[in-house]
């Protein structure tokens, strides 16, 4: 399946443009939202959610972006291979498909996304950022990843929405609107 062009108009109504000058990207931010930013080695992760943000970086619904420059100098491999791998190979070992792969290129990214599940679990061993490993109970969660590689500078993103399986039909509609209205720099 082919994706649909990115909307480039007015967010919808109750959505700001949240902009992610770090990166040159623009996110929609349903208004009541939170929001919160950290870099790491000169990787950017972007949390918007719709509950708070624990001192851990847990949240269950909402939106993750983690964008990686120069990923064949990171990781040996180039943003587009890890792109259109990382979708295919399931991201993480304990997702379910629930959807086809879906594709898109233009002249600035190649783009691929899949709708996961993920069956929950009790405890879940997590590393901290002291990586010491804790525990953290996720239940079971509605996962829709976007993979995008800009081929000419080798950044990829990875833009994540996540819901509880049980809100997911309440989620969906804003997981649309953030992930089709999401918005890109190719210079970046």
């Amino acid at each position: 399946m082919i994706l649909p062009p990115p909307n480039h108009n007015e967010m919808p109504h109750g959505f700001i443009k949240k902009s992610l000058p770090q990166v040159g990207a623009l996110l929609p931010l349903p208004w009541n939202w939170f929001y919160q930013a950290r870099q790491v080695d000169g990787n950017f992760l972007f949390l918007l959610t719709a509950d708070s943000i624990n001192t851990q970086g847990f949240f269950q619904t909402g939106v993750s972006l983690n964008v990686f420059p120069q990923a064949n100098q990171q990781f040996g491999a180039s943003a587009v291979e890890i792109a259109e791998g990382m979708i295919d190979s399931k991201p993480l070992k304990l997702l379910e498909a629930l959807s086809e792969a879906e594709r898109q290129q233009d002249e600035n990214f190649v783009a691929v996304r899949r709708h996961f599940g993920f069956p929950g679990y009790s405890v879940l061993p997590v590393p901290s950022l002291n990586g010491e490993f804790r525990s953290h109970a996720i239940p079971p969660t509605h996962v829709y990843i976007e993979t995008r590689a800009n081929p000419e500078t080798d950044t990829l993103y990875v833009l994540r929405f996540e819901a509880p399986e049980k809100h997911w039909p309440d989620y969906k509609p804003t997981a649309d609107i953030m992930i089709n209205h999401a918005q890109f720099n190719p210079d970046f």
